[in-house]
Formats: structure tokens, sequence, C-alpha cells
């Protein structure tokens, strides 16, 4: 633990250090139960080399780890602030907004589009965009859903039914 500590706190240097250092006091000396310190002489150079290379290899992968969570926290507070832009973008937007998944159903939409429609958000959000759609019968709007998806935008002109029945351009 004491290794593992060094090198998540200090890092890479320190962690390789202090496995150096202990793997050596370790070695080098034994504590036995009557609790004087024993040097011993006999030496193994093998295990000595295998224990410090073990305790360095902890220290390498301590170090990843690190960087690994490290760029996992920026990524997320990228993502995090994607979707603040995002949702004030939609949110604000003078434009009637919908988010339609590929089967037509309807993930999100902004306040304009729910004064647009005379419908809650909620009401807007239990429909699909079938339910509102005029011009269009539902394989047409299948068709822009997967050509939407294929090239990343589709560009038409429609019309939706308001809950009182009556139609507006989008």
């Amino acid at each position: 633990p004491p290794i593992i500590m060094s090198a998540l706190i200090g890092g890479l240097l320190p962690g390789c250090l202090s496995t150096a250092l202990c793997s050596v006091g370790v070695y080098m000396f034994f504590i036995p139960k009557n609790g004087h310190i024993l040097q011993i002489a006999d030496h193994d150079f093998g295990q000595l080399c295998i224990l410090i290379f073990s305790g360095m290899l902890i220290s390498v992968l301590a170090e990843k780890l690190i960087d690994i969570i490290k760029v996992q926290g920026w990524e997320a507070l990228a993502l995090r602030q994607s979707e603040e832009r995002y949702r004030t973008i939609l949110h604000t937007s003078m434009d009637g907004f919908l988010l339609v998944d590929q089967d037509s159903r309807i993930l999100d939409v902004n306040q304009t589009y729910c004064d647009m429609s005379g419908c809650s958000r909620d009401e807007v959000l239990s429909k699909s965009i079938t339910d509102f759609e005029v011009v269009e019968n539902a394989h047409d709007t299948e068709r822009h859903i997967k050509r939407i998806m294929a090239l990343g935008q589709d560009r038409f002109v429609s019309k939706h039914r308001r809950k009182d029945g009556s139609e507006f351009d989008v």
C-alpha cells in the first residue's frame, strides 16, 4: 500500500523510488518475533531484482491508472458542457424544435414548439411526430428520419396540426 500510495500521490518517479527503497530495506533486514532487527548476510540478487521490478510495475500501472482517470474526468466535463450548450440552444431558440428518435417518437421539445402546437411539454413528449404531421404519411416521415440518420441532416417543408386542429408550417 505505501508503494501504491506514493505512486498515486507523487507520480511515477516517487513510486519507483519508494519501490526500490522498500524492496532493498525488506531484503536487507528481517524483523524476528523478539523485535530485534537482524541483517541477512546471504543475499539473493535474483529475488531482489524480481521484488524491485514488481514494485516498479505496480508504480507504472498506478501512474497509467491516474492518467486514465484524469482523461475520463476531462471527457465527462466536456460532455456535461456540451449537454448544457445543447439545452441552452434548444430552450432559448425562437424556432420550434423537436428531437425525434428513429421510430418517430419525440424525445425532447422546446417551449417554442409547445407554444406553436398548443400542447404542454408532457403532451408533446407522449406523442410521435406522425401524430402532428399533416402533409406526410408515416412512410414519408420514416424516409426523412432515415435520410437524417444517414446524412446528418435533411431539409423539407411540412405542416403540423395544433391541439385545436388548426395547422402551422414547419
